[in-house]
Order: structure tokens, then C-alpha cells, then sequence
């Protein structure tokens, strides 16, 4: 396999929908979802103190999991939630995933 194949095999690699709206998050691969999502939920651990807790992979995987399907879950089916930013939607998914304190917090740094 060459160093490309292998850098795109990589679930957490290669996510590019950082500034993108929802419309553009829905209309991506799950591949390019989960590379995003773990860069969104580094970025609130990071910037915020997001409560992110894990110990391997797996359960990193797991917070991705769930970050992606909340995501995803609340606009899916509300084309009005389509022009949004990602960043702020993932502020108010990580706020209902109880990763972030329900005050009000600054827009998620990507």
C-alpha cells in the first residue's frame, strides 16, 4: 500500500470540514465526519476544558461515535440547520453531550 493509501486509511486523518456548514458535514464521507470530529473534540479538550475522558482508541472512538450521530441527529432532517457553521453546531452537540458546561462558551477555536 503506498504512504497515501495508508494516510487515508486512518479514520482520524485527513478530515477537512473544519470552517464547512452542515449542509457540507451531511454531503461528506463518514470517513471525513470522524477525521473532523476528532479535531472538533481535541480542539474543546484543548481550548475549552471539555470534559473528554478516554483511555484508548476505543473509547476515544466511542466520543467520536457519539459526537458525530449528535451532530448529524439534530440537523439531518432540518434543512433550516443546513447553512450553519459546524463549529457552532458542535459547540451545542458537545454542550448536550455533557462534555461542556451548558453556560455560555465562545465558539469552538478551529
Amino acid at each position: 500500500m503506498s504512504s497515501t493509501s495508508e494516510a487515508h486509511s486512518r479514520w482520524w486523518e485527513g478530515g477537512n470540514l473544519h470552517d464547512k456548514t452542515i449542509e457540507e458535514w451531511l454531503a461528506a464521507s463518514e470517513q471525513n465526519r470522524l477525521a473532523t470530529a476528532v479535531d472538533v473534540l481535541f480542539a474543546l479538550k484543548d481550548e475549552l476544558g471539555a470534559q473528554i475522558d478516554y483511555q484508548n482508541g476505543e473509547e476515544l472512538m466511542s466520543h467520536v461515535l457519539a459526537f458525530t450521530a449528535c451532530i448529524t441527529g439534530a440537523t439531518a432532517e432540518h434543512p433550516d440547520t443546513y447553512p450553519l457553521k459546524l463549529a457552532d453546531v458542535a459547540l451545542a452537540s458537545a454542550k448536550a453531550l455533557g462534555y461542556l458546561a451548558n453556560e455560555t462558551s465562545p465558539s469552538v477555536p478551529l
